[in-house]
């Protein structure tokens, strides 16, 4: 599932982005989710929450409200190494030479033009969507999970069982040292030696356990508490 998120002050061109992208990978075959926020600030609260998890952001650049700036806002969302990619739309070409240094996809003016809003959906799926999708070996055949979706990866052994939100657990006849090597390791973390956690949903840290956001609880190791004391302290503190 390929996820994007569109954060525009005006409706009717939320609306109108929303439209043109869905019809554009539909006819790609490519399925996809599709969210709508008016404002920077709600947008990296949903991301701080884990329910705004998205593999592009296509981002107008002038909003009216004090503080609300969208390259301030790509520019903190570099901060944050969430691995997302920006699409910035203006009205205006005047900050092309900004969107480099956010690293955008592409900086697309208004009113968008149909063929320029498909090159950069299909460059981006084409280049990094892959990137952040793992496939992993099951009894039944092969399935593709999306990395941001996984809680934590738990081994048993020869293999792994693979905790998703929502509650569901696949069973993958992979070593965790083999599935580790394949995860993105901004924002993966092993806490124990049968335990490698998603940053993303960590709440909270003690001695000698994490808390996920919904609650369920993952051993941290005495071997391994120090370390990871270190990067959950940094990683929440770009989050914050």
């Amino acid at each position: 599932m390929y996820r994007i998120a569109i954060c525009d002050d005006e409706p009717e061109a939320r609306s109108a982005i929303r439209g043109l992208a869905r019809q554009i990978l539909l006819a790609e075959g490519q399925a996809c989710e599709i969210t709508e926020y008016a404002a920077p600030e709600a947008l990296l609260q949903a991301l701080g929450q884990g329910s705004g998890l998205c593999d592009l952001i296509l981002l107008d650049i002038m909003f009216p409200g004090p503080g609300q700036d969208g390259l301030a806002f790509a520019r903190r969302l570099r901060e944050l190494r969430l691995g997302v990619s920006i699409v910035l739309i203006s009205a205006s070409p005047d900050y092309v030479l900004e969107g480099y240094g956010v690293q955008a996809v592409r900086y697309l003016l208004k009113p968008l033009e149909p063929e320029k809003l498909r090159a950069a959906l299909l460059y981006d799926l084409h280049n990094h969507f892959p990137h952040r999708a793992l496939t992993l070996f099951t009894k039944g055949g092969q399935v593709t999970v999306h990395q941001q979706d996984i809680l934590y990866l738990e081994s048993h052994g020869h293999s792994t069982c693979v905790h998703l939100l929502g509650g569901r657990v696949i069973p993958v006849a992979q070593k965790l040292s083999a599935l580790e090597i394949l995860l993105d390791s901004r924002h993966f973390c092993s806490c124990h030696k049968s335990f490698c956690v998603n940053l993303n949903h960590a709440a909270s840290l003690r001695r000698y356990s994490l808390t996920l956001r919904g609650g369920e609880m993952v051993p941290v190791s005495k071997a391994k508490f120090s370390m990871f004391r270190g990067v959950f302290i940094k990683f929440s503190s770009l989050s914050s």
